[in-house]
């Protein structure tokens, strides 16, 4: 994988994240959160090593489409059957990057963020009780409140190397 690699998820990528279909397992699904369009794929597969997650995850994730270059023209992964990873182009519709979204767009994908996080990555009741928390914050500052007690409990339950993946990624969605 080219060391500068950037990827963000398609939409087919950001429809597995809300409908959480069987389509990609846990360690998958974990490494699919975190992918943001700013970060290069070795980093976020270096947050979440202590997780078992390798390249190969990231790989099924290209694979399947969830997944594609930032820029059409950026290096993606293409599985060969003995040879090194090969460098292939891609093209499937990928994020934009937002412009500017108002504080309303910010609580809505920050809550729908905390919420499948919460699904995703605590034991289930822990899950249900953060989610309930979620769904009764009213404001940004609310959920901004929420956020060290997320930190704490995905560290708890996965550890730290991912619970700061998670942070920054909600660091942005919160506007941090």
């Amino acid at each position: 994988m080219h060391a500068s690699a950037i990827f963000c998820k398609t939409d087919k990528g950001r429809l597995e994240v809300k409908t959480r279909s069987d389509l990609i397992d846990q360690r998958c699904r974990s490494l699919l959160l975190l992918v943001d369009g700013k970060t290069p794929a070795p980093e976020l597969i270096a947050r979440v090593a202590g997780l078992a997650i390798t390249r190969e995850h990231f790989q099924k994730l290209i694979d399947l489409e969830l997944v594609a270059p930032v820029d059409a023209s950026a290096a993606s992964l293409a599985p060969t059957a003995s040879a090194p990873v090969a460098l292939e182009r891609r093209s499937p519709a990928v994020e934009a990057p937002a412009v500017h979204i108002t504080d309303a767009e910010k609580f809505i994908q920050a809550g729908n963020f905390m919420n499948q996080t919460a699904k995703d990555l605590m034991g289930l009741f822990a899950a249900v009780g953060f989610q309930q928390k979620v769904a009764l914050a009213s404001s940004l500052d609310d959920l901004r409140k929420l956020r060290q007690p997320m930190v704490d409990a995905i560290t708890k339950s996965k550890g730290e190397s991912f619970a700061r993946g998670m942070a920054a990624e909600l660091d942005r969605l919160l506007g941090q």
